[in-house]
């Protein structure tokens, strides 16, 4: 990832700074969504889901509200 979160950032670092406030959700998600499309064609971990990424924004904003 670039920006948001170090390279070899432990687990528990970024789910320490999620859960702080210091890593912002949304932006952090979104990052995350970017490297998973440009990843995913590669690796197919995961199965097709028409809307993933506007679901987990959603649910991510609804966690804050």
């Amino acid at each position: 990832m670039t920006g948001l979160v170090a390279p070899r950032q432990s687990l528990a670092s970024i789910a320490s700074a999620l859960r702080s406030g210091a890593l912002p959700l949304v932006p952090f998600l979104q990052e995350t969504l970017r490297r998973i499309d440009a990843t995913e064609p590669t690796i197919q971990a995961l199965l097709p889901e028409p809307g993933r990424q506007a679901r987990l924004i959603r649910e991510a904003r609804a966690l804050l509200a």
